[in-house]
């Protein structure tokens, strides 16, 4: 054996002798903790990575629920009914729509349709409003609107451009003068 090995084997000595000593024994310990901590940390730090990807798809799924769910709403109000169909569709308020269609013109999107009054009422000036999005709207007057008889509308709204029409549109009763007998 050299002399640089007998060195190495009594510093390995060394620290084979270190637990055995108080304090060494306390240092041993410190160090076993302070690596259980740091393993620790690691996986909390991994698990907390974890959960905040698990929030933020919980959140994007309550997002995309809340959003079906304001549309469902939104569905279940009156005056959604199909653009461009001929048969009679309810608009609610004793309302029905007839022979609804749409077309696009150099001046926008032309809509014209027949508004039936199946109310026992006469309505003066009742006003609707069509949308066909949320961006184009419109707004026509029916001048008079008897029980049981119907009325024609036409109306354009304006700079529509190449729009898409939607196979739902709204039609709302915005309100009238009524006629009791």
């Amino acid at each position: 054996m050299t002399k640089g090995d007998a060195g190495d084997s009594s510093r390995l000595t060394t620290w084979r002798d270190i637990p055995k000593t108080p304090l060494g024994l306390i240092v041993t310990i410190l160090a076993i903790v302070t690596l259980l901590l740091v393993a620790g940390m690691i996986v909390l730090t991994l698990n907390v990575s974890n959960l905040r990807e698990d929030v933020a798809d919980a959140a994007l799924e309550t997002e995309t629920a809340l959003a079906a769910l304001a549309d469902d709403q939104e569905q279940a109000q009156p005056g959604w009914v199909e653009s461009d169909f001929v048969d009679v569709q309810p608009l609610g308020w004793g309302f029905l729509l007839v022979d609804l269609a749409t077309e696009q013109t150099e001046d926008g999107t032309t809509v014209t349709g027949s508004i039936i009054n199946s109310t026992a009422l006469n309505h003066y000036d009742a006003t609707f409003l069509i949308l066909l999005t949320d961006e184009y709207t419109g707004e026509f007057v029916l001048d008079t609107l008897k029980s049981g008889s119907s009325d024609s509308f036409e109306m354009t709204i304006a700079d529509t451009g190449e729009l898409t029409i939607p196979d739902e549109v709204r039609v709302i009763y915005l309100g009238s003068e009524v006629g009791y007998y």
